[in-house]
C-alpha cells in the first residue's frame, strides 16, 4: 500500500526483521492472506481498506490498484498452481486522512511509523535500506501512476484550489501542501506564451481540456540554453514532464485547461527567466 496523506506525505513503516537481522523500512502491510476463487475486486479493496486502518490508523482517499505481485513463492502448500504463493494486491491511495491511532506493536515487535514528503520518497528508494520486495514494486508502479494521473492528488485529497491570478493570458488557481503544490490553468488567449522560465524544481503538466504545443530546452542557472529547443504538440490527456533547470514555454488554444503538479511547493524567487524560447 503506497498511501499518501492529505499533506502530501507517504506513510512509511521502520520494523525489526529478526530473520534478516536488521531493521526493514517499507509499506505498511494492506495484506488479507489468500484471496478465495472468486472474490471480486471490490471486496479485496474493502478488505485492504479494513486492513491498513487497523495497521495505521489512515483511510478515506481516493484507491487505484497499480498491479499485482506473487510473494511467498518459496513455501509448498500443496501440488496445485494456486497452492504456490500469494498474490499481493499493490494499491495507491491519495488523500488519506487519520481516523484512529495505529496498531500498537506486539510484545516481540519493534516498529515506527515515518511520514515521508511525497517528494522526498525517491531518496528512500536510493537509501539501500528499502527493499521489501513487494514494497519496492509498489512504491515504483505508485509513483509511475501518479505522474501518469497527476490531478489524482488534487482531486482525491478534498482541498479547494484558491484564485491566485488572472491576466489575459490565463486564470491561475493554486494549492500549496507542505511537500508540493498544485496550479490550475485555464488559458484566454493563445497568442502570448504561457512559460518563457525555467525552475530548479521538477513539474509534471497535464493538458486536460484543448490543445497546443509546449518548448522545452535545458538551461544552466542563469538560463542560458545547454542544449537544443525541442517541441511536442499536445491534446487533452498529454503529459510533459519538466526536469529541474528545463525552460519551458506553452502555447495552448483559448480554453485550453491544465493541471501542474510541483515537486515543491510555491516559491516566488524560483523562477529563472528564458526569454529565448518563444
Amino acid at each position: 500500500m503506497f498511501g499518501i496523506t492529505t499533506k502530501g506525505e507517504v506513510i512509511t513503516l521502520v520494523q525489526w526483521k529478526p530473520g534478516v537481522n536488521r531493521a526493514s523500512w517499507e509499506l505498511p502491510p494492506g495484506g488479507i492472506g489468500r484471496v478465495p476463487a472468486g472474490t471480486s475486486q471490490e471486496e479485496i479493496l474493502a478488505k485492504t481498506k479494513e486492513f491498513y486502518l487497523r495497521e495505521t490508523g489512515y483511510s478515506g482517499g481516493d484507491w487505484t490498484l497499480v498491479g499485482t505481485v506473487d510473494i511467498e513463492t518459496g513455501k509448498y502448500r500443496g501440488a496445485s498452481f494456486d497452492d504456490h504463493g500469494l498474490p499481493a494486491y499493490l494499491y495507491l491511495a491519495t488523500g488519506l486522512v487519520q481516523k484512529a491511532e495505529a496498531r500498537k506493536p506486539n510484545p516481540n515487535e519493534i516498529m515506527e511509523t515515518l511520514l515521508v514528503p511525497l517528494q522526498d520518497f525517491q531518496s528512500v528508494i536510493d537509501s539501500g535500506r528499502f527493499l521489501e520486495t513487494s514494497a519496492v514494486a509498489c512504491a515504483l508502479l505508485a509513483l509511475r501512476k501518479l505522474e501518469q494521473n497527476v490531478p489524482t492528488i488534487a482531486t482525491s485529497t478534498g482541498v479547494e484550489l484558491a484564485f491566485v491570478h488572472e491576466d489575459a493570458r490565463r486564470t491561475i488557481r493554486e494549492y500549496n501542501a507542505p511537500g508540493f503544490s498544485i496550479q490550475f490553468f485555464e488559458v484566454k488567449a493563445s497568442d502570448v506564451p504561457l512559460g518563457k522560465h525555467a525552475h530548479a524544481k521538477s513539474e509534471t503538466f497535464t493538458i486536460l481540456k484543448g490543445s497546443g504545443f509546449v518548448l522545452t530546452c535545458p538551461v544552466d542557472k542563469a538560463g542560458n540554453p545547454t542544449g537544443e529547443i525541442k517541441k511536442k504538440t499536445l491534446g487533452a490527456g498529454s503529459v510533459v514532464h519538466v526536469e529541474p533547470f528545463m525552460a519551458h514555454t506553452f502555447y495552448l488554444v483559448p480554453g485550453s485547461q491544465m493541471h501542474n503538479y510541483s515537486s515543491k511547493p510555491f516559491d516566488q524567487n524560483d523562477f529563472i527567466p528564458t526569454p529565448f524560447l518563444v
